[in-house]
């Protein structure tokens, strides 16, 4: 509820031709469909909450009124002729968290009656600083990471001190006792990094952008990616690659040093396929495994 709370906006139910941030593929699961030849984008996984905010045309119910009279020979069955329904296309611009619509329309800060002003949640305030940015039709998906005044970030990990654990051991001697996930975010501010980009035609289909069609838009909107580590074509030898990822999932995050990577976002571009797979690493996971089994756990990525 706090998370929520800070997030800010009102949680509304989702619209159907806004394409929800579903559940990412595993990576090793995915590993054998991956077609030869295929595009291969590395991503660094960022640590953060997911949103998205799209310019979309909708369609809402109109409200008609009609003369007393017309009203009363509709009713008494002896003049049909009123529309049972009649809908209105508008454009809008929309933000959701995965599941739900949080902002729709620009919002200004609410005023108490003392005359102090009310703050508005982070996800508002992104939902605002993209409105009249985005083409008609287009959405963008992002991670955000935000920290709080004190420096602090709602996604951190607790490094136990376990003598017996070799990677505890190692991760505490290099990050300390509690790892907070910054990303060079300054205190107070929140930061977005887009992952994917969609175009959506008249029928309400929408299309992703490739990996490299994506950077150049984001790139016009003056929005970061997220980091690319490597990208090159995938020559079907899923050994190869399986070993190649592995050696580049660990370490410290290529944004912030103080603390690990999440794992890695791998971006499949082929005629026959167009996804992400996801394939966290082995200190994260270790840590993650740790934490997921404290009782008083609340993963924030899971809440909205």
């Amino acid at each position: 509820k706090q998370a929520r709370q800070k997030a800010g906006g009102q949680a509304r139910k989702d619209i159907s031709n806004f394409a929800k941030i579903g559940d990412t593929p595993k990576f090793r699961y995915m590993l054998p469909s991956i077609p030869a030849g295929a595009v291969l984008t590395i991503s660094e996984k960022i640590h953060g909450t997911s949103g998205r905010t799209g310019y979309l045309k909708l369609s809402r119910p109109m409200i008609l009124k009609y003369p007393w009279w017309q009203r009363l020979f509709n009713w008494l069955g002896t003049k049909k002729n009123l529309p049972a329904k009649i809908t209105e296309t508008y454009n809008e611009y929309v933000s959701g968290s995965r599941r739900m619509i949080i902002a729709q329309g620009e919002q200004v800060p609410g005023i108490k009656p003392d005359g102090e002003e009310i703050p508005l949640g982070y996800r508002q305030e992104i939902h605002n600083s993209l409105i009249g940015c985005l083409r008609l039709g287009e959405a963008i998906y992002y991670e955000i990471v935000v920290v709080n005044n004190q420096g602090t970030s709602e996604f951190h990990q607790k490094i136990n001190d376990n003598k017996s654990d070799a990677v505890l051991r190692s991760l505490r001697k290099k990050y300390g006792e509690r790892m907070e996930y910054l990303y060079n975010v300054p205190p107070g501010t929140w930061k977005i990094w887009i992952y994917k980009i969609t175009m959506q035609n008249e029928q309400g289909d929408a299309m992703p952008l490739s990996y490299n069609a994506m950077r150049a838009r984001a790139l016009q909107l003056g929005i970061d990616t997220v980091p690319v580590l490597e990208q090159f074509i995938y020559d079907s030898n899923s050994e190869k690659l399986n070993e190649r990822l592995a050696s580049i999932s660990d370490g410290p995050s290529t944004l912030d040093s103080t603390h690990i990577r999440e794992g890695l976002a791998v971006h499949v571009d082929a005629p026959t396929m167009q996804t992400v797979m996801k394939r966290k690493g082995f200190a994260f996971c270790h840590l993650e495994g740790i934490a997921k089994n404290d009782e008083s756990y609340v993963d924030p990525e899971e809440i909205a």
